[in-house]
């Protein structure tokens, strides 16, 4: 039935289309705009931050309106919106810098409260006899869409070699990411409506954190948590650093944001050719290892052959890292305490992208006087990774991989991490059950 609904294909496409060619820019825009590398930074992670901590509110809302669709459309109405004034606003940016700060951040509140009901909905209305075969094409449609949409802007960006006409670039760029938002909404209206009664209970963290059964995930969850820190220490950074200190031209930027997302598709292609019977313990480590000195190897050239090369390898360790810690949850906790153990992880997860945005960002402001203050960023975020290590959980056993299909929703594309994106829970348990019978 959902495979033959064309709408379930049009929304992937429009929806990853506006990522590519609009919300992976928004930091460069901003540094276009005339902001400094603090305040471009800032775009790319606190507002991710703050709407994790709205994301929390999402439940109340969708009871309120009894409806995942109406939630979700809604919402990509409004980001459409979002859209639209920021291609008729540069001026205004480019004196007032809060206001683009709230429009991003307005951005990401919406983005992160539309995903988990978009993933509870969708779970409902797709035959689970189907759901494999409809995310396997809707991921290939959303990984093509997001490049074709990273290219062309940074293609356009190129070709445009004065201020003026780039921002002219971002204009139109903006009002089509406007159109596609818009479309995808369109889409999605046309999607079935669940018949199940539809809503999303308010959770408490308590009975999850007293019950012992869970302490080894519970341990897991705070040590990727601590490793995610010293990520988001320097993660607001690279951008900056690639267009104001190395003065790469768009087209290397771009290049290097799809080499990073590249790295991530060609991760899942040689694990599941080579790397299945690896323990997953040994998986979680040698890639946070691996991802953990990346910052310092940043440091190493400002060759853009050596950073595009660098970043495919990232994407690479930042597969593993993804992937490995799914597995532990869906193999380390029952189906029916996955969701709140989920919630758990995006909550403390979105304290640290906070803690760390922060953290990351005094650094900056207390150096911002030195030539190499990026490099101090840098070592201090990859220092910060390795001291995580003391909380690394011991690795008890062998805990070979089982492996399943594991589905995710695109939310971002960033340097130095590939993409940032939430994994399906609701589809993934219907599809482990499937697989398992």
């Amino acid at each position: 039935m959902a495979l033959k609904n064309y709408s379930y294909y049009l929304d992937p496409i429009f929806y990853s289309l506006m990522l590519g060619a609009g919300e992976a820019y928004f930091c460069a825009y901003g540094i276009k705009l005339g902001y400094d590398g603090l305040q471009a930074g800032f775009i790319a992670t606190i507002p991710v931050a703050i709407g994790g901590i709205f994301q929390l509110l999402a439940p109340f809302g969708i009871n309120k309106l009894q409806s995942y669709k109406n939630w979700v459309v809604i919402g990509a109405i409004i980001q459409a919106f979002i859209f639209l004034v920021i291609s008729l606003s540069s001026h205004l940016l480019q004196e007032h810098y809060y206001i683009f700060f709230f429009l991003v951040t307005l951005y990401w509140i919406l983005n992160l409260s539309i995903t988990p009901a978009w993933n509870a909905w969708i779970a409902k209305i797709i035959p689970v006899e189907e759901m494999k075969k409809f995310f396997s094409v809707r991921n290939l449609l959303t990984a093509s869409g997001n490049v074709i949409g990273l290219a062309a802007t940074g293609y356009l960006l190129f070709l445009a070699k004065d201020i003026d006409k780039q921002l002219l670039v971002f204009k139109y760029v903006f009002i089509v990411c406007f159109v596609a938002r818009l479309l995808s909404a369109f889409s999605l209206s046309a999607h079935a409506r669940s018949h199940d009664k539809e809503d999303m209970n308010t959770f408490s963290f308590k009975k999850l954190l007293q019950a012992n059964e869970y302490d080894y995930a519970l341990k897991m969850v705070n040590f990727i948590c601590l490793f995610k820190l010293g990520v988001y220490f320097s993660a607001s950074f690279f951008t900056p650093y690639m267009l104001k200190f190395l003065n790469f031209n768009f087209l290397e930027y771009m290049q290097i944001l799809v080499s990073a997302f590249v790295g991530r598709i060609l991760f899942l292609r040689l694990f599941r050719k080579f790397f299945v019977d690896i323990d997953i313990g040994k998986l979680l480590l040698i890639s946070t290892l691996g991802v953990s000195i990346v910052p310092f190897l940043w440091t190493l050239s400002v060759s853009h052959s050596y950073l595009l090369y660098l970043e495919i390898l990232t994407g690479i360790a930042w597969g593993g890292v993804e992937l490995a810690f799914l597995l532990y949850c869906f193999e380390l906790v029952p189906a029916n305490v996955q969701p709140y153990f989920m919630s758990y992880h995006n909550f403390v997860h979105t304290v640290t992208i906070g803690i760390g945005s922060v953290l990351g960002a005094l650094t900056f402001y207390y150096f911002k006087e030195l030539p190499n203050v990026y490099y101090i960023v840098f070592y201090s975020s990859a220092c910060l990774r390795l001291l995580s290590f003391a909380f690394f959980p011991k690795i008890v056993g062998q805990r070979a991989l089982t492996y399943f299909s594991i589905f995710y929703k695109l939310l971002a594309v960033r340097p130095n991490m590939g993409i940032v994106s939430r994994p399906l829970g609701s589809v993934v348990r219907k599809i482990k059950k499937m697989e398992n019978k």
